[in-house]
């Protein structure tokens, strides 16, 4: 028997989303019409939620953070499966070499999103370079409309990049043709990441199958500022939920309860106690997912 592919899981993972807090809600009855969650403004929505139908499915809502005062950014959103939400993560980058903008592992590329983005390129100049580090499909299906929302920018891609259920070239999942698109590794790399100290390191692919669901990704070092951006190599749980994943309960208090009957609660003690639990179950999934196999 052939393995479900990841797209299978995507699907069933949403079903069963859905299901659990249709049930949930059906049993716990609250003054609150907290449960139904907020509703889905135009410059928030994913048009593009179908082809990977996991949380938070349309409504993606964007955190724009200052990392390094007028040199680094990160916009995050979130995803998550069964009620597991977890912070995704953009970089932005202000180059110095030139008047340009180098975007690493873009997010969803809402009106919202795109927005507070425009607002740096006013500031700073365009966004010349994005990069894909990964091949997962998290991360990978966000590319593709978010490039072409720049025309102009060079789109490098982490080697080893797969599709399913049937092997494609990437330029037919929506990423750019011609020159524009690059690989990692392959391709000679613009001079001015070299005057930018911008440095690279490739860990794979690796993987049972190498043309059908590897492991790669690419780790960026900018050696001005000491950072280096990874996107699932290094996983960070705070003690407290991140401000994108709170702004919007409902998983927190899913997982606060001890189980299905118990009542669901919004005070500070039981959503800390739902973020911890989730937290604990979301790296105990990365574990499993990332072992090498035998």
């Amino acid at each position: 028997m052939r393995p479900l592919k990841p797209w299978v899981f995507g699907a069933i993972g949403a079903w069963l989303s859905w299901r659990q807090f249709a049930f949930t809600a059906q049993e716990v009855k609250a003054p609150e019409d907290w449960r139904k969650g907020p509703g889905v403004s135009r410059d928030q929505r994913w048009s593009f939620w179908p082809a990977l139908p996991i949380a938070p499915y349309e409504r993606r809502l964007t955190k724009r953070y200052e990392v390094v005062p007028g040199e680094l950014w990160t916009f995050e959103q979130k995803q998550g499966i069964l009620y597991i939400h977890v912070p995704i993560r953009m970089t932005v980058y202000r180059m110095q070499s030139r008047r340009a903008l180098f975007v690493y592992a873009p997010v969803a590329p809402t009106d919202e999103c795109i927005r507070l983005l425009r607002e740096l390129e006013e500031q700073y100049g365009e966004v010349a370079y994005i990069v894909l580090p990964t091949v997962a499909v998290e991360h990978k299906y966000f590319v593709g409309p978010f490039s072409q929302r720049f025309p102009k920018a060079q789109v490098w891609v982490c080697p080893g990049q797969f599709s399913v259920p049937l092997q494609l070239p990437l330029q037919l999942l929506g990423f750019p043709w011609g020159e524009r698109l690059r690989s990692l590794g392959a391709d000679r790399t613009p001079d001015d990441w070299k005057d930018e100290g911008l440095d690279f390191r490739v860990l794979g692919p690796v993987g049972k199958d190498l043309n059908n669901g590897p492991f790669a990704e690419a780790a960026f070092y900018i050696g001005r500022l000491r950072t280096m951006l990874v996107t699932d190599l290094v996983v960070s749980v705070p003690d407290t939920a991140p401000e994108i994943v709170a702004e919007e309960p409902r998983a927190l208090a899913f997982h606060a309860r001890d189980d299905a009957s118990s009542r669901l609660e919004l005070s500070e003690e039981s959503l800390l106690r739902g973020w911890r639990a989730g937290a604990e179950r979301a790296a105990s999934e990365v574990r499993v997912l990332r072992a090498p196999h035998p």
